[in-house]
């Protein structure tokens, strides 16, 4: 039983795998310059770049005052988290040109894969509550 748990694992994360190549391999990103999302006339952007800088200026300013410290961690990891966001915001994706049939195979293979994994993982977690109550 554990043999099948594996393979089922193992066979699941190729098909996710392969799928998810397959279907990134058909996307199409284009960024059209250096332009990020606007808010109105504001670029957020460069909004977020100017704050980290300073972030990081008063991370050097501040280095072992130790309320501060934490604070400018937290800011600076926020805003970064934001700016990947709003860089990710900014990209156009689009398919290649793709028929219903490819489009049905990735997601399908993704699908499949992922219930393997899933079919793998649940056969150990029963077998490790058998083991368990046994004891």
């Amino acid at each position: 039983m554990k043999n099948q748990n594996m393979i089922c694992r193992v066979v699941g994360a190729i098909m996710v795998l392969v799928g998810a190549i397959l279907f990134a391999l058909s996307i199409k990103v284009n960024s059209f310059g250096f332009r990020f999302v606007r808010w109105g006339e504001v670029n957020l952007g460069a909004v977020l770049i100017v704050l980290l800088v300073f972030e990081v200026v008063a991370y050097v300013a501040l280095y072992n005052i130790q309320p501060w410290m934490k604070i400018l961690k937290v800011s600076m990891l926020g805003t970064a988290v934001v700016f990947g966001i709003v860089f990710i915001v900014s990209l156009k994706f689009y398919f290649e040109r793709m028929n219903l049939l490819q489009f049905l195979i990735y997601l399908g293979l993704i699908g499949i894969g992922a219930g393997l994994l899933i079919r793998g993982r649940m056969g150990e977690r029963k077998k490790d509550t058998e083991k368990d109550s046994d004891d």
